[in-house]
């Protein structure tokens, strides 16, 4: 497989390319939104929390559409802070502190892309559960620390990941009330 990655900020790309760029895989700076590739060319796209920072979404889902080849798949996933459990003075803040510009739900998504030419294969909610919510509160937490205390965050962050992994096993990740990101499956249609 050949990979091309895209990325609007110069200070991630020399570290993309050092720890995973070889003959197969190659990133370069391009804005998403305006997507200067050929078209038809692809097979899949991925994105990982991306799309909610777009002003533009639906142009980014078009763009995404062009390059991909006829039955062509896209996998990403997006904030959505549906989890009943976040109160509205969270979601904002968040939405401040993160440039989010849209959190999305399963039928908004949907929508999105069906205009974007897409049908929707899979959906699912992460993080989900109050455990997991309670994790997540726990990790802005860990974002508000002054610089002086910067040494103790990777530390955080990685007991966190390993308590909701272990975790896992007795919690139900996918319930339909929400979560706080929402993965996607979808395909091309034309």
């Amino acid at each position: 497989a050949r990979v091309l990655g895209i990325d609007i900020h110069p200070r991630w790309l020399p570290f993309a390319q050092k720890y995973y760029g070889d003959d197969a895989c190659e990133f370069i700076r391009m804005d998403a939104e305006e997507m200067e590739l050929p078209g038809r060319v692809f097979d899949k796209a991925m994105s990982l929390c991306v799309v909610e920072h777009f002003r533009r979404d639906e142009t980014v889902l078009q763009n995404i559409n062009r390059v991909l080849k006829p039955g062509g798949r896209l996998v990403f996933s997006a904030d959505s802070l549906s989890n009943p459990g976040i109160t509205d003075a969270e979601r904002e803040s968040h939405q401040r502190r993160y440039a989010v510009n849209t959190f999305y739900d399963r039928e908004m998504i949907a929508a999105k892309l069906a205009r974007a030419g897409f049908a929707v294969e899979k959906t699912r909610y992460i993080l989900s559960t109050p455990f997991a919510l309670a994790l997540v509160r726990v990790s802005w937490k860990l974002d508000d620390l002054p610089g002086w205390l910067a040494p103790v965050r990777l530390p955080g962050y990685l007991c966190l990941w390993v308590l909701l992994r272990l975790a896992a096993p007795f919690t139900n990740e996918d319930a339909a009330a929400g979560g706080l990101t929402l993965l996607v499956q979808a395909r091309k249609t034309g």
